[in-house]
């Protein structure tokens, strides 16, 4: 998950914050070094971001690699043709299981283009 101790803080509380700075009178000096640390803050929550954004697809690559898996394991267990205990044939498993890759796919798909 996350490796954030603490969520940043609002921004209509640092607006609220700078517009106190600004009404008390900030020297040159001070607005700049605000300014500065405000441009700082959005790199870094930016990169923080990407990073972030890095991860979930590793993720993502990595349970469509696990569905894929299963489903080729499940092809090996389909062709064994079993039978439940009164003889008749099991349903295959592959179809059912593709039914759920493909809707694991969408629901990436979504949250990647949503």
């Amino acid at each position: 998950m996350s490796s954030h101790a603490d969520p940043p803080p609002n921004y209509d509380e640092l607006m609220k914050q700078l517009k106190t700075l600004e009404h008390d009178g900030m020297t040159p000096d001070v607005k700049a070094k605000v300014y500065a640390a405000m441009a700082e803050e959005t790199t870094s929550s930016k990169d923080d971001i990407v990073n972030e954004v890095k991860q979930l697809a590793v993720r993502a690559v990595a349970t469509d690699h696990a569905f894929e898996n299963i489903r080729v394991q499940l092809i090996a267990i389909d062709q064994h043709n079993f039978k439940d205990k009164f003889g008749n044939p099991i349903a295959k498993l592959q179809p059912t299981w593709v039914k759920y890759q493909k809707a694991s796919g969408f629901v990436h798909w979504l949250f990647f283009w949503c």
